[in-house]
This record gives structure tokens, sequence and C-alpha cells, in this order.
């Protein structure tokens, strides 16, 4: 059995062709971060921004990891409350039904639908 994670469920809400949105504002520093990895590379080091990666694909791998993280730590809290209502830890298809809930709870809460 395939196990379900908060990835799967931010990619079975994601609306097809559609990017992640990314702070637009910050686009000049990870510009300036993306030229500072290019002169290392051009050294032989390793910059903070890998080699191919572009600016705007930073900033929404940005938003991707902070999502991620924000879904993640409302499921840990929402399993927690079943498991003090219930005393067991709630089974696979109740993380799933929490992961889904975590996900709608913080998109409202940010404006989106």
């Amino acid at each position: 059995m395939r196990i379900f994670t908060i990835r799967d469920v931010m990619l079975l809400e994601a609306k097809p062709r559609q990017a992640l949105p990314y702070q637009r504002l910050l686009l000049p520093v990870a510009r300036a971060i993306k030229a500072y990895s290019v002169i290392l590379n051009e050294f032989g080091k390793i910059g903070p921004v890998p080699e191919g990666m572009s600016a705007t694909v930073v900033l929404r791998l940005k938003e991707y990891r902070e999502q991620h993280a924000a879904i993640g730590a409302r499921v840990l809290l929402l399993a927690e409350r079943f498991q003090q209502e219930r005393g067991y830890p709630p089974p696979y298809w109740e993380l799933v039904r929490l992961a889904w809930q975590a996900r709608h709870e913080l998109a409202a809460n940010r404006g989106e639908t």
C-alpha cells in the first residue's frame, strides 16, 4: 500500500498548469543570490543556488517548503488532539483526512479557495 503524504495532498489540490506563487518582492534578492552562486561556480565552489535553477524556482521552492512545513505542523496538532479525545493514535485513513483538513484550513487562512 502506498503511504499518503502531505506532498500528495498538495499535488492533488494543485491546479493544472498553475505554478506555485512566490513573493515577487524577493525576486531581486533571489537574483542577486543566484548571481553570487554563478560567480562561486566559476571558481569551482558551490553556491547557495544550484546550477540550472532560476531565481523564481528558488522562491517557489521556498514557498513549497513553507506550505509543507505548515501543513505538517498542523497535522501533528490535529493528530495529538485526535489521540487525546479517543485514547489511541489516529489510523492511516484518519491521518489522510487530517492532512486534507490541515491543507484546507491553511488555505482558508491565506484567503485561497
